[in-house]
Parts: structure tokens; C-alpha cells; sequence
């Protein structure tokens, strides 16, 4: 059985149709016909790639520079109690200083706790590493050759689709 298949011309932005074995027609719907790749859709996915880079690259920064601010906030929230219980004996005529590293401390350790510092840069790390698993999978079909590619309108609802979870699921940037 054959059916006709939707193809763009690139120079025209002429829709015409050209006959395809059914195999490549969805299963739900036989007279459904795929959408071809040609260069609007490789431009459109290549788009798409580069904007899933750049993304990366943002949350892998903003990652990077959480994780400095949450070092910053908990190495000294362990070392002052262990300075002030090693020099207690040294600190007993002086309770201001004890008490000083013990309000550090707990003001230290609040602020880490306010700003969920180590699950955002978790989360950052994560999202660099979706939106470079997305630019791979993009890499990967448009090295295809077009004939041995998925049908194009059902990667690209993929893709999109995959894009606005990420960007919806991932923190701000």
C-alpha cells in the first residue's frame, strides 16, 4: 500500500506530495503523511542545539560559582566549633570569643540552609548534563544520513517537547 508523503520545497515553500511505501506512515493514522527533512527543519534543530549548549554552559557556570558560596559557608561552619571546643580550656576567661564562632556558625549554617545552596548546585550540574545529553541527540540524527532519520515532525515534537520539560524542571538561571 502506498501513501503520499508531505515534502517542503526549500526554494518555493511549496508543499508536494510524492508516494512512500506505507512503513513509514503512522500506525493511528494510514493516510497520515511525515513531514521530510530538508534545510528549514536541519536550521531549526541546529538552532535548537546551539541554544541547548549555551544552556549548558550557563547552568554548568552557575553550578560552579554555587558551589564555591556553599564551600564557603560550610567548611568554616565546621571548623569554628572545632576550633572553639580544641581551644576551650584556652577560652574560658574569654566567652565572647566562644560565643562569637558559635553565632558564626549558626548564622553560616542558616544561610546554607535559607539558600538550599547544595541541592541548586545539584540541580545545575543536572541540567548542564540534559541540555548536553539534547545537543548529542541532535548531533547524533543530523549525522544521519536523511533517509535513515526519524520522521521528521515526530523528532522535532520529540525534541521540543524534551526542551520545554528541561526548561521548565530546571532552576533559574
Amino acid at each position: 500500500m502506498n501513501s503520499t508523503c508531505l515534502d517542503i520545497d526549500e526554494k518555493e515553500g511549496e508543499i508536494s506530495g510524492r508516494t512512500i511505501s506505507s512503513s513509514s506512515s503512522s500506525s493511528d493514522d494510514p493516510d497520515r503523511r511525515p513531514l521530510l527533512w530538508n534545510s528549514k527543519t536541519k536550521k531549526l534543530l541546529e538552532n535548537w542545539q546551539q541554544d541547548c549548549m549555551d544552556s549548558g554552559k550557563i547552568h554548568e557556570s552557575k553550578a560552579k560559582c554555587k558551589k564555591k558560596i556553599y564551600y564557603s559557608l560550610m567548611i568554616p561552619s565546621i571548623i569554628f566549633p572545632c576550633i572553639t571546643s580544641t581551644y576551650q580550656c584556652v577560652l574560658l576567661d574569654r566567652p565572647f570569643i566562644t560565643m562569637s564562632f558559635l553565632a558564626a556558625t549558626a548564622i553560616l549554617t542558616t544561610l546554607n540552609g535559607f539558600l538550599h545552596l547544595g541541592s541548586l548546585t545539584e540541580r545545575h550540574f543536572q541540567a548542564e548534563k540534559f541540555y548536553h545529553d539534547i545537543y548529542d541527540d541532535i548531533s547524533i540524527e543530523l549525522a544521519k544520513p536523511s533517509s535513515d532519520r526519524q520522521n521528521c515532525d515526530v523528532y522535532i515534537e520529540y525534541i521540543r517537547g524534551r526542551i520545554r520539560e528541561l526548561n521548565g524542571s530546571s532552576p533559574d538561571i
